[in-house]
């Protein structure tokens, strides 16, 4: 069993419906809200059970791959450097990876841009016609999502994928 580390419910959200399926089942931990010593007490006792294994999964929020991996480390003494996995730049650049032009106009997403290597939460916001609306949008974008359209699109997504994957890069999904 692998727990992921998620900081909230959108990146919980997304780690359900895309990434679940190619790693297998798993469980969540929210730990942007829950104090330090809890997660890395947690850490530790995963670390000590043969048959479990995590991912800790952070935004780079404009801070390089090394860097963040950096803050998180001394933050979360019981960290294995190997276990992080780091989203240039937040969570939203995954999702909007995952849409073609097309299902972007359908939904309603505005100034189609093809790498989204730097794309921010306020960046994907804007091209909301309607921000309210954003548990909306990103439930259709988890319907229409395609992962190998994605992995074209972001750099720390193909690079996560590249070290999870159990099918080939061209696989359908």
């Amino acid at each position: 069993m692998i727990y992921l580390f998620v900081e909230g419910p959108t990146d919980e959200q997304f780690f359900t419906k895309i990434v679940l399926p190619i790693i297998g089942p798993g469980r969540f931990v929210r730990y942007s809200h829950e104090r330090i010593q809890k997660i890395n007490d947690f850490i530790h006792s995963i670390d000590r059970t043969p048959y479990l294994d995590y991912l800790f999964i952070g935004d780079s929020d404009g801070k390089t791959t090394e860097e963040k991996k950096q803050i998180l480390l001394s933050r979360y003494t019981n960290l294995t450097p190997d276990k992080i996995v780091i989203v240039h730049y937040e969570i939203e650049s995954w999702y909007y990876a995952g849409m073609s032009e097309e299902n972007c106009k359908n939904i309603k997403l505005s100034n189609y841009e093809f790498s989204t290597d730097e794309l921010t939460k306020e960046k994907f916001y804007m091209k909301l016609s309607r921000p309210s609306e954003i548990s909306y949008v990103l439930g259709r974008i988890l319907a229409l999502y395609s992962l190998p359209l994605a992995i074209t699109r972001n750099q720390s997504l193909n690079s996560f994928y590249s070290s999870i994957k159990k099918e080939p890069a061209n696989a359908v999904f």
